[in-house]
C-alpha cells in the first residue's frame, strides 16, 4: 500500500499545562512506540483479536500526559467510526474506544483519560482489541500507533506526536457464510 495517511490533528485547549511533557528532552520522538499483534489479514465480521502498544520513554526526563491513540487507515477507502470495534483493557475491564473519522482515516485514544506518566527509561504496555464490523471495507488497511504530549506553544498548548510506529500493514476480507 502506498500514499500517506494523515495523523489526527493536533487539539489546541487552553490553560498552563502543569507539566510539560518530557521537560528537557532533546530528541525529536522521545517516546518509542511499537504496535504488536496485527495480523495479516482480518474477517470482516470476524471475533476480537488482541494487540499490544508499547510505549518506552527514552529520555532522561519524565515524560507526562501522554496519550496514546491507535490510527487506521484503508487504501481508496473513507473508513466510518462503525467501521472498526476497538476496547482498551483498564482497570482489570474492557472499556470501549470512541473511534473518530477525519480526513477517512479513523482514530481512538486508547489511555487513561489523564493520560500516561512515564518515568525516565520507564516503560509501559497497553492491551487493546479490536474487531471489524461485517461491513468494513475490503482490501488493504494499515494501523500505527501514535504517542501524543501537550506541547506549548505561542500560549497555546496543543497536542503534538512525540512517538509513533511505522504502519503496520494488513488485509480485511469478506466474511464467511455458514
Amino acid at each position: 500500500m502506498t500514499g500517506t495517511i494523515a495523523l489526527p490533528a493536533a487539539a489546541a485547549a487552553s490553560g498552563p499545562v502543569p507539566r510539560p511533557a518530557c521537560a528537557g528532552a532533546s530528541r525529536t520522538n522521545p517516546v518509542a512506540v511499537t504496535l504488536s499483534g496485527v495480523r495479516t489479514a482480518y474477517r470482516a465480521g470476524g471475533s476480537w483479536s488482541q494487540l499490544r502498544m508499547t510505549l518506552h520513554n527514552r529520555t532522561r526526563a519524565v515524560c507526562a500526559q501522554l496519550s496514546p491513540v491507535l490510527v487506521y487507515g484503508a487504501r481508496n477507502r473513507t473508513l466510518r467510526a462503525g467501521a472498526v470495534g476497538l476496547e482498551t483493557r483498564l482497570g482489570g475491564r474492557w472499556r470501549p474506544v470512541a473511534l473518530n473519522a477525519a480526513l477517512g482515516e479513523l482514530a481512538g485514544a486508547v489511555g487513561p483519560a489523564g493520560g500516561l506518566r512515564l518515568q525516565p527509561g520507564g516503560t509501559v504496555t497497553l492491551t487493546v482489541r479490536m474487531r471489524l464490523a461485517r461491513s468494513a471495507p475490503r482490501g488493504e488497511w494499515l494501523s500505527l500507533a501514535v504517542a501524543y504530549a501537550p506541547l506549548q506553544s505561542k500560549g497555546t498548548t496543543v497536542s503534538w506526536p512525540v512517538g509513533v510506529t511505522d504502519p503496520a500493514y494488513f488485509r480485511v476480507v469478506a466474511h464467511r457464510s455458514t
